[in-house]
């Protein structure tokens, strides 16, 4: 088997510049398909920023876009644990009245706000089929009327 020549002198085998090629291929369909620059990072649904991967919560978002997060009257919402071992509180930032639905919006999308698996809080933009499911069940989001 002939051996290819490097740039520094040495040989290469042909084999490893087959599998070296290979996993480029397969690197390279993976960005096609994510968008992003690796396997460890994922975009965020809103803005399209690069965020940490995270299969158990693929589609939360970034910390930027979380601090927007509106109820259905457009007042800005704060999250949180209610204690050390957890739990979920959401209130509006302008009062400090306790906000009662899981249900937020970022810049016109739905998304969902609970406890993360280990603590802390994680939103999550609702995909289009998911949204319909909880439409269906729970009913249409109503602002508050003041």
């Amino acid at each position: 088997m002939r051996m290819e020549p490097r740039l520094d002198g040495n040989s290469v085998h042909p084999r490893a510049i087959m599998v070296f090629q290979n996993s480029m291929i397969r690197i390279s369909s993976f960005r096609r398909r994510t968008g992003t620059k690796d396997m460890n990072e994922q975009q965020c649904p809103i803005c399209r920023s690069l965020v940490k991967a995270n299969p158990r919560y693929p589609r939360y978002l970034c910390g930027s876009c979380a601090s927007m997060a509106t109820a259905p009257d457009n007042r800005l919402l704060s999250f949180g644990n209610t204690g050390i071992a957890g739990g979920y509180v959401a209130i509006y930032r302008d009062t400090g009245e306790c906000y009662s639905s899981h249900v937020c919006f970022v810049k016109g999308i739905v998304c969902w706000v609970d406890e993360a698996r280990f603590g802390g809080i994680v939103i999550e933009a609702i995909d289009p089929e998911s949204l319909q499911r909880l439409i269906n069940r729970c009913g249409r989001p109503v602002p508050n009327s003041k």
